[in-house]
């Protein structure tokens, strides 16, 4: 005697819906997972870009303070103890500098195995940029722009920052 059941292979297709929905949700998990890690590596590059600029930044303020004398009277490019460090034209506008320009751009000294790289640029700013309070005092005032490159080279950052070189 046989007994007819009704299940006739529908154990197989709903096994097979739930592998596929089992795939589908894995494959999700892959993507994001993958999509986690390159964000991840880009926040890194971006930090280590970060830090060879601050690195600029610090080298450059170093060319200030050693060349301090000569810089009270403005250092450019065409002063003769400065020449080469970095140190370019005197700015001209109302407003700090706001691009980047590889013209007169000094690359920084780097630590032995240090992987990035970055550059430093000095300029010196219009006498209407110092504070009443240092212009009394003879300062002048330059900006320090940093341009820092992570290992990957589309990540740069860029930093500013107005030093003032005042006499003693």
């Amino acid at each position: 005697m046989r007994y007819k059941t009704g299940q006739a292979g529908l154990t197989l297709i709903v096994s097979m819906v739930m592998l596929v929905v089992l795939t589908l949700l894995v494959v999700a998990g892959m993507r994001s997972s993958t999509m986690s890690e390159r964000m991840a590596g880009s926040s890194m590059e971006r930090a280590r870009a970060y830090q060879a600029a601050e690195q600029a930044l610090a080298q450059a303020s170093a060319v200030l303070q050693t060349n301090g004398e000569d810089c009270l009277s403005g250092c450019t490019n065409v002063t003769a103890s400065v020449q080469g460090k970095g140190v370019g034209a005197a700015w001209t506008g109302t407003a700090l500098p706001g691009t980047w320009s590889e013209t007169n751009a000094l690359s920084i000294t780097t630590a032995t195995g240090q992987k990035t790289t970055a550059k430093y640029l000095i300029q010196q700013l219009p006498s209407s940029f110092v504070p009443a309070a240092k212009a009394s005092l003879g300062c002048m005032a330059y900006s320090v722009m940093g341009l820092g490159q992570g290992l990957v080279s589309n990540t740069q950052v860029v930093l500013q920052t107005v030093s003032f070189v005042c006499p003693l």
